[in-house]
């Protein structure tokens, strides 16, 4: 949910730049000064945060008074129902109120400076819901904390109430937020560029693609140090995991330990190419999970890499944001001639939604096929020692990876039956490793779906170029002649944004 929520309001930034000059403010009845859009971001703000402290108070004492854990679970859907209306403030404020115009007179004109200031309320916004949601936290800690020490596992201390805030940003907001901030400053940059020195238009375009592909490039680099992260120790099990990427031919720059203090179970692939590509596991993962449970998640972060999950993900993404965004934009055009502000927000959300379902639809079939990978993987090493039959998805394989998945779910605190819009829910996942059992690890079904995923995903992408090349040049021949009557419909919401979200990295989901 927050890499959704940090694209739209990114994206509601970009969105905000390619408006026309009466843009969303058109809306209000009059024109709101400068103060009055401070008041109502910081006010919004304070009210929302208000709201959420009164809703966790009221948790934490249905909790302690009458020990009710359903309480965990209405604070968690608390804490995400202010995470969205922060995102609802964020986006009326910079389109409506007139928060973004406010910025942009009152600062100098330095590349993605101003937004970088938009987007403070809602940071800060955030960081005080996690700031609040610190007793919780405290009371889910000292429940561990005595089944750890009956078990005689590893404990660590609990972070203090500011590092724990803080640590919620680095890991939930700033994979995204960051590269998005970094692409928008460099755009920003081409533009100040290109209205001081003339150039054919493919060479800035050419430009803005060399920043999209640069911040790729060097963001896995970046987030290793955002996400406190050292290289795993020297031992056998650094060894078996670095001796199961070169099994399948799969090359990373290292292997690193993700600390979080022992609050997250959790593996993740940064970076798409070898010089830097990295897999991360978590510390809880690997203190709390058996050694054949870390082959298990350690296999199924190398299926992302082994099948270019990410970079097919990136490829749908894209092509559905360019093909749909254009079709619906000319539809839209057809019927009604020039695009209103209301079409224009109508697309909007019609671009967002589509994309949302195209994301989600893929990353949750690549999501079962890595955790095949998985089981194929276990099959295959057991029938090597002589502990399982060859050729077929063994019991013993397939419970692996499902004793893996629950007990990703036990240590983080989620449901089996919880859904992940991007991984789907344990339980599903669970059903279909069992219904591999007996099948020939030659013939996965998932992978003919994945196959036909990738196909589709191509060809998507090649007619959202296509159309997108076309929208581009009925525009610039416009803007030839008369006044431009529209902006480009591809420039609504931008594909690069669906490219950053992803292609960098690949990690589980944790609610907690």
């Amino acid at each position: 949910m927050m890499q959704i929520l940090i694209i739209i309001a990114v994206g509601v930034i970009y969105m905000h730049q390619g408006m026309r000059a009466d843009g969303f403010g058109a809306l209000l009845a009059r024109h709101v000064p400068s103060w009055g859009a401070v008041a109502f971001q910081i006010g919004g703000v304070l009210g929302v945060l208000l709201t959420h402290w009164i809703i966790i108070r009221l948790c934490i004492r249905l909790l302690d008074r009458r020990g009710l854990v359903a309480a965990l679970g209405w604070s968690e859907r608390a804490t995400i129902g202010s995470h969205i209306a922060l995102v609802i403030l964020h986006a009326v404020g910079v389109l409506v109120v007139g928060w973004a115009d406010a910025v942009r007179g009152s600062l100098p004109v330095v590349p993605g400076l101003a937004e970088v200031v938009m987007l403070l309320p809602l940071f800060a916004g955030l960081i005080g819901t996690w700031l609040i949601n610190y007793p919780i936290e405290e009371r889910w800690f000292a429940a561990m904390l005595s089944r750890r020490m009956d078990d005689g596992t590893p404990v660590h201390s609990l972070p203090s109430r500011l590092t724990f805030a803080v640590g919620k940003f680095r890991h939930g907001v700033l994979l995204l937020a960051l590269p998005m901030l970094l692409i928008m400053a460099w755009s920003g940059l081409i533009d100040q560029l290109s209205g001081r020195f003339i150039q054919p238009w493919w060479v800035w375009q050419a430009a803005r693609l060399s920043g999209v592909l640069l911040v790729i490039i060097c963001m896995p680099l970046i987030l290793r140090v955002v996400w406190d992260t050292i290289p795993l120790e020297f031992g056998d099990l650094r060894d078996r995991l670095l001796g199961m990427c070169a099994r399948h031919g799969i090359g990373v720059n290292n292997l690193l330990l993700w600390r979080t203090h022992g609050a997250m179970a959790n593996g993740a692939v940064l970076g798409l190419a070898r010089p830097v590509r990295y897999i991360l596991l978590t510390d809880r993962l690997l203190e709390m999970m058996a050694t054949r449970e870390v082959e298990a998640v350690m296999a199924h972060e190398i299926a992302h890499i082994k099948h270019r999950h990410l970079l097919f993900l990136s490829m749908s993404s894209v092509g559905s944001i360019l093909t749909i965004g254009t079709l619906a934009g000319w539809t839209i055009e057809s019927l009604h001639g020039e695009l209103t502000l209301r079409d224009e927000l109508i697309l909007t959300v019609f671009i967002l939604i589509m994309l949302a379902c195209v994301f989600g639809f893929v990353s949750r079939r690549f999501e079962w096929q890595a955790d095949a990978f998985a089981a194929r993987h276990l099959a295959i090493d057991a029938a090597e020692r002589g502990t399982g039959e060859p050729g077929i998805i063994s019991a013993n394989a397939a419970t692996t990876m499902i004793d893996a998945l629950q007990s990703v779910a036990d240590l983080n605190g989620i449901l089996p039956e919880q859904f992940s819009f991007r991984h789907g829910s344990i339980s599903t996942r669970q059903d279909r490793l069992r219904q591999l059992i007996g099948v020939s690890i030659s013939a996965l079904p998932i992978d003919r779906t994945a196959a036909r995923l990738k196909i589709a995903a191509i060809v998507l992408l090649c007619i959202g170029v296509g159309l997108a090349w076309v929208d581009i040049q009925r525009l610039n021949r416009e803007q030839s002649g008369t006044q431009p009557r529209r902006s480009s419909t591809i420039q609504t919401i931008p594909a690069d944004f669906s490219l950053i979200s992803h292609s960098m990295c690949d990690h589980a989901e944790v609610i907690r």
